[in-house]
């Protein structure tokens, strides 16, 4: 930039206190980004040890598949919410005992424990990771690791529920039936 000074005469201005305004905005904007991504990797470490690294790949035996099969179709139907599909998935005599310790007994009761479950929610998000299954003839132990959320119409983030859900079946035939179901909040390690 060129000015005149009081005899005319042409000076040459100096852009240092620019051009250093710039880098410092440069440099500022770099340790910006830097710190978003120092946030963004964060999170997602955070996330990978809470819900720990993917499971290995547990080998299933045919009876253990089809034992995940059934239990597959069960949460489907917990994830739509359907009371009436997960009813079919008991015995008339089963048990349940949720969370908070409370016990319900025969399918007339279990009716009572998931009505009031999903009662006001619009949706059901989970995942589910196979602890262990195991068959002795024609009864089966299932543990399943379950992460949930209940979402409420315009819900942003709503909160996640860890339960490890402890199954006890019984094969009548070609199909199993849960005859009694043991919800436990939180994860064992």
């Amino acid at each position: 930039m060129v000015i005149s000074d009081q005899n005319g005469s042409a000076i040459k201005m100096n852009n240092t206190s620019n051009t250093k305004k710039n880098r410092r905005l440069r440099i500022i904007g770099f340790i910006i980004i830097i710190l978003i991504l120092i946030v963004i990797a964060s999170y997602f470490v955070v996330f990978q040890n809470r819900f720990g690294s993917p499971s290995p790949t547990i080998t299933l035996d045919e009876e253990q598949e089809q034992i995940d099969s059934f239990l597959a179709n069960y949460y489907l139907a917990y994830r739509d919410g359907s009371v009436e599909r997960i009813l079919t998935f008991f015995e008339d005599d089963a048990i349940l005992s949720a969370p908070n310790g409370k016990v319900f007994e025969g399918k007339s009761n279990i009716v009572i424990y998931y009505s009031n479950l999903f009662k006001g929610y619009d949706s059901i998000e989970h995942s589910r990771e196979i602890l262990d299954i195991r068959v002795r003839g024609d009864e089966a132990y299932a543990t399943y690791k379950v992460r949930v959320r209940f979402w409420k119409f315009g819900a942003t983030d709503p909160p996640q529920f860890f339960y490890e859900d402890n199954f006890s079946l019984k094969k009548y035939g070609d199909s199993w039936k849960i005859n009694a179901l043991l919800i436990e909040f939180g994860w064992k390690d």
